[in-house]
């Protein structure tokens, strides 16, 4: 399976991600081979790592 994001791209979870989620930044950590779950590490989120799906992220785009 291809994946859609890297190891240590920025993305935002967005309106499809799980409201605690939507609308923050965060890094991907990995990629799970056989589905299309991303494990992220969002900013300022003491809990932990949390799993998203590809269809909840956007690639943040840096600001000019």
């Amino acid at each position: 399976m291809r994946a859609k994001f890297q190891a240590g791209q920025r993305v935002i979870a967005n309106d499809k991600a799980p409201g605690d989620y939507s609308g923050r930044a965060g890094t991907v950590l990995e990629h799970k081979s056989d589905t299309s779950e991303y494990q992220v590490q969002f900013d300022g989120d003491d809990r932990g790592p949390g799993w998203l799906a590809s269809w909840q992220l956007d690639l943040a785009v840096r600001a000019a």
